[in-house]
């Protein structure tokens, strides 16, 4: 029992149709979706308030230990201490103590050279990159050219009316 072919050829204004509604349908159904979910604006709300209780929260516990007096290592000796109170204590201990001269050492700074106006050298540099007491070298300025004989050729004598003939 065979099939028998169908004689019958396709409407193709038919299948448009069809497939233009299988397209708004598609579409229709997709919009409702979005639709039906919850909007942007309350997720945008929500993560909003979120992060500023994480952030309130952050700031309070941060301000209670800047203000509060703990041991960070008791064996090494090291304490948290409120600003405020190290504020005063270091004002009190500097009150007790007598101005003296810095301990501090420091260097001279380089000598600056003095140049001669009068001197056919070129003066020494301001500030040399090379350490104190090594040597410095110092360049000649560069003599002028003078002219090569190979790279002149020797002049040819002038060409007169018998020589203009011979060539």
């Amino acid at each position: 029992m065979a099939i028998a072919p169908s004689t019958r050829a396709p409407n193709g204004f038919l299948v448009f149709l069809g497939s233009l509604a299988a397209l708004l349908l598609g579409a229709i159904i997709f919009i409702m979706s979005i639709a039906a979910g919850p909007s942007a604006g309350d997720l945008d709300q929500k993560r909003a308030d979120q992060r500023q209780a994480t952030h309130e929260r952050l700031e309070k516990e941060a301000a209670e230990t800047l203000a509060s007096t703990a041991w960070v290592d008791k064996g090494k000796g090291i304490a948290r201490v409120p600003v405020t109170d190290v504020f005063a204590a270091t004002a009190a201990e500097l009150k007790a103590k007598k101005p003296a001269a810095s301990q501090v050492k420091v260097e001279p700074p380089l000598p600056m050279p003095v140049a001669d106006p009068n001197s056919q050298d070129p003066p020494p540099p301001a500030l040399p990159s090379a350490p104190q007491g090594a040597d410095t070298i110092r360049f000649a300025p560069p003599e002028p050219a003078k002219p090569s004989a190979s790279l002149n050729p020797p002049a040819r004598p002038p060409l007169t009316a018998t020589a203009k003939l011979e060539k």
